[in-house]
């Protein structure tokens, strides 16, 4: 099977659809054909990778190897676990990437449905083939006049039911390409018809009022009426043998008493047994949907890595080297501590960290979620748009002594760390989202309000109430910077100016709200107009 993208970039993904089963690996191997050039780019310069993103959000990236021919370029899939982990809808998109990490072009394909692991049976949908009618019709006799010929004659009936069962074993099915498949008495077995399921342009047959098949014309552009009955003509009654081996009277009626005879072969006060049913027996529907093992464990998993993009980063400051050259265990991108010699900085695209020299990058996770997690632990990172993996038994990850776990920790030398994940694929959540749950762990605040009376008997001073727009982990500690930029806060009176005086507490009243009491110095009193400007950080990180 290969495919082909055409000039409008666009690849022809329809042969994928229903191909792949949930949890297959390096079953299929799908070559893809591009053109050498592009307007005035060489697409055999670039690197290549397919882009996966499922209709439940998930997003994953994998290489493609590449192969250039004398006319054309052609990138080959190969299908892992990792592709057909999610079932469902799936859109495919091959993407060209330069040198530096640029997304140069982009190929789309339109959506696949990876089949589940686990599925009930549907009865195939009605297709305008008037064949397959015509067939389904004439096997459907064919067993109606079977099974009235073993009601009337008994000595036959064994015979004839098992004729009746292979008529309707013969009838026209729908086949995994949605192609109908007839049955062909020379082959003794049914074949590809080559014609789709789905009809002419998309128009299904229907049921008329005068109880006949409608079927679109496609010539005419209208649905004409075919010979064919929705329902095959009705059989005579047959009578009734015997009821629990209770024969009929001369009218025909057979007197029963209430109840079940046997069940599974047990008779009396039958309770029911193990190996009575299996779930084999129950079928999928649209409000009773099965789950994989690796779904259902996620139920009782912790949410995913805060931050695993990277793309939050409150401590950077990009006129201060000091901020990100040399990180000695400190938090550079929220929530992932760096150690090393180099640099660590942002990514321009908006997540991910660019690393020069050698960093290592660790992931710390509280006592509470780390407990959640599955033995072995399993992360899922991506390195220069390559995911990888790494599995650790739970008893080898580092932890310190208060539980938190060391999760990840992983030595980047001069690349890209794009993210960081318990599952595949990039994380989904937005940036506001990130931002929200790393402010549980640090928060920064410029406050510049009017002081008030916070004692009477006393010349304590206190800045207004402080509101929290996220409560914190723990209760934090605060540290004050004052606009000359040493430690303190900068009080600014109308009638005299004390730059630098030094708070007495912070005290968190709820984990909402805050307040930071201090001394006016000697010999200033409060008057309208003074206000008091701090730099305020809050810091419950894991240490």
């Amino acid at each position: 099977m290969q495919l082909k993208a055409n000039e409008r970039k666009v690849v022809n993904t329809q042969p994928l659809d229903y191909l792949f089963t949930q949890g297959e690996s390096g079953v299929d191997s799908i070559p893809i054909v591009l053109p050498l050039r592009y307007g005035q780019v060489d697409l055999s310069a670039l690197r290549w990778s397919i882009q996966l993103v499922s209709e439940r959000d998930t997003f994953i990236s994998k290489p493609l190897t590449v192969q250039k021919g004398e006319e054309n370029l052609t990138v080959l899939w190969n299908v892992d676990e990792d592709c057909t982990a999610v079932p469902g809808r799936v859109k495919l998109t091959i993407v060209g990437i330069s040198e530096d990490g640029t997304e140069v072009i982009k190929f789309d394909g339109r959506e696949i449905l990876i089949k589940a692991a686990a599925y009930g049976s549907f009865a195939p949908a009605p297709d305008t083939l008037s064949a397959a009618l015509a067939q389904a019709q004439k096997y459907g006799e064919e067993a109606a006049i079977a099974a009235q010929q073993a009601v009337e004659s008994a000595a036959s009936a064994k015979q004839d039911a098992q004729f009746a069962q292979e008529a309707v074993g013969k009838g026209p099915y729908i086949g995994e390409n949605s192609h109908w498949f007839l049955y062909d008495a020379t082959a003794q077995a049914h074949l590809d018809s080559g014609i789709s399921a789905y009809g002419a342009e998309g128009k299904s047959p229907y049921i008329g009022e005068d109880g006949y098949w409608y079927q679109w014309d496609q010539t005419n552009g209208i649905y004409q009426k075919t010979e064919i009955q929705a329902q095959g003509p009705k059989g005579e009654t047959g009578g009734v043998v015997s009821v629990n081996g209770v024969m009929p009277d001369g009218f025909g009626n057979v007197d029963v008493e209430a109840g079940v005879a046997s069940v599974f072969g047990r008779s009396g006060a039958v309770t029911a047994q193990s190996g009575d049913y299996t779930a084999d027996e129950i079928a999928q529907t649209a409000s009773r949907v099965f789950v994989s093992p690796q779904e259902k464990a996620k139920w009782n998993s912790p949410g995913d890595i805060i931050n695993g993009t990277l793309s939050v980063w409150q401590r950077y400051n990009a006129s201060d080297s000091t901020t990100y050259t040399d990180p000695d265990n400190a938090y550079v991108a929220d929530r992932f501590r760096a150690s090393g010699t180099g640099t660590v900085k942002p990514n321009e695209r908006g997540y991910g960290a660019d690393i020069t020299g050698t960093i290592t990058m660790q992931y710390w996770m509280e006592k509470t979620d780390f407990a959640l997690l599955p033995d072995p632990v399993v992360v899922y990172y991506s390195v220069d748009g390559v995911m990888q993996s790494v599995s650790t038994p739970k008893s080898s990850v580092s932890t310190d002594s208060d539980g938190n776990g060391c999760v990840f920790s992983r030595a980047i030398t001069d690349q890209t760390l794009d993210w960081v994940s318990l599952y595949p694929g990039r994380p989904v959540r937005t940036y506001a989202q990130e931002l929200a749950m790393c402010r549980r762990y640090y928060q920064t605040h410029e406050l510049s309000l009017p002081p008030i009376k916070e004692n009477t008997n006393a010349a304590i001073y206190a800045m207004p109430r402080i509101n929290f727009p996220t409560p914190m982990r723990i209760a934090p500690t605060a540290k004050y910077v004052g606009r000359s930029g040493n430690s303190g806060l900068s009080y600014y009176s109308t009638h005299s100016n004390v730059p630098n005086i030094s708070p007495s507490s912070f005290t968190a009243i709820t984990d909402r709200v805050a307040k930071i009491v201090f001394t006016m110095p000697s010999g200033v009193t409060m008057a309208l107009g003074d206000f008091v400007y701090t730099n305020l950080t809050l810091d419950a990180e894991i240490y």
